[in-house]
């Protein structure tokens, strides 16, 4: 892997000419063929994603082109079900070497922001799922990319991404949407403020679906941390809707002897935890810690039973101890007690103990923080 601060690498000298052979094996007459196309393009995203400073402007030339190429496909020839799965196989790669090309890019894609997005938000109008997947993946790109200024295209977006929301049958649709919300989030912060209503109601009308499919959840419940970080004391509309919810899915429980479902409730779990992080400092950040405090009991009766689980793996050590340390932090004195439980000491000492130094270093600090509240 290339280093993405590095100046050069071993293949910049050979950079432009492996980026034009790969482009013209996509091109080739016989490129529908064994998998040569998608095997060509999936070479090019990884040669695009690891290179160096000194290629850069040669990924900004490269984004025009691509442009053009998908622009192209808008107009082919649909005379049969083929011609219409090519279409939809095209869009899709291309949609994936411009969310690479986005990403490489960063603020630096700023100029071409309007045409990608006239692009993209042509490509929802598509019928196929795994395009408009690639699409989504792409947009939330964009938006790490031009942060505040995806302002503009909120309106025109919305649309497509509420019902990429809403889409709970395709669930990987829907995962992808739940993703770009997380995007949006970051890139927009207050911006995001308008749309929270009709996401909220979405997001709790999945949660409540026993149809969604699981692996959704996760991530899911996660999401509403970064709506409260995004819009901070505007969360607390929000509040009551989202502790209950999280409180009924910190509840579940699963066969200890299925490995993939104890791996399911790690991630689970997981979520939930980083839901109450971005909670509590959106409120702090908003100087509305103190809504919280209603919540404090669920929440710790939650910690007891994570730090009781002999399957807890270090992401679910890490998030919990980053909760209590949150907790410390919002809350101070009015939950010392709380923060003295044996319970919530040993789980401070399994993340200082931590091999994974993130973990290591997210519990020092929860540690020196309850500490400064004296428990």
């Amino acid at each position: 892997d290339v280093d993405a601060s590095a100046q050069t690498s071993p293949l910049s000298p050979y950079y432009i000419d492996t980026v034009r052979a790969l482009l013209v094996a996509t091109e080739r007459t016989d490129a529908s063929e064994n998998n040569l196309r998608s095997s060509a393009y999936e070479a090019l995203n990884t040669v695009l994603a690891q290179s160096a400073q000194d290629t850069l402007t040669n990924v900004s030339e490269i984004a025009p082109f691509i442009c053009e190429k998908l622009e192209k496909t808008f107009a082919m020839q649909l005379v049969s079900n083929d011609d219409r799965e090519e279409q939809s196989e095209l869009q899709g790669l291309l949609c994936g070497t411009l969310q690479v090309v986005v990403q490489k890019l960063g603020r630096h894609i700023e100029p071409l922001a309007d045409r990608l997005m006239q692009l993209f938000l042509e490509v929802f109008n598509s019928n196929n799922s795994t395009v408009h997947e690639e699409a989504l993946m792409a947009v939330g790109a964009v938006a790490n990319g031009v942060e505040k200024g995806f302002e503009k295209y909120m309106p025109h977006f919305r649309p497509f991404l509420m019902r990429g929301l809403g889409n709970f049958a395709q669930h990987q649709v829907c995962s992808v949407s739940v993703g770009v919300v997380g995007d949006l989030c970051r890139a927009l912060e207050m911006g995001i403020a308008p749309y929270c209503d009709e996401i909220v109601t979405l997001l709790m009308q999945n949660l409540q679906n026993p149809q969604l499919n699981r692996n959704v959840k996760p991530p899911m419940l996660s999401v509403f941390g970064d709506i409260a970080l995004a819009i901070g004391a505007a969360f607390e509309k929000y509040l009551q809707i989202t502790m209950s919810m999280l409180a009924a899915a910190a509840q579940t429980t699963v066969d200890p002897d299925n490995y993939d479902m104890v791996d399911y409730l790690n991630q689970l779990r997981e979520g939930i935890l980083e839901a109450y992080t971005g909670i509590l400092q959106g409120l702090r950040d908003g100087k509305r810690g103190e809504a919280f405090l209603p919540f404090v009991e669920d929440v710790f009766r939650f910690l007891h039973v994570v730090a009781s689980d002999p399957e807890r793996d270090d992401a679910v050590t890490r998030t919990a101890v980053g909760v209590i340390g949150d907790l410390a932090h919002s809350l101070g004195t009015k939950v010392q007690p709380a923060l003295a439980h044996e319970a919530i000491k040993s789980l401070l000492r399994e993340g200082r103990k931590s091999a994974n130094a993130q973990t290591k270093e997210v519990a020092t600090w929860a540690q020196n923080t309850v500490k400064s509240v004296g428990a």
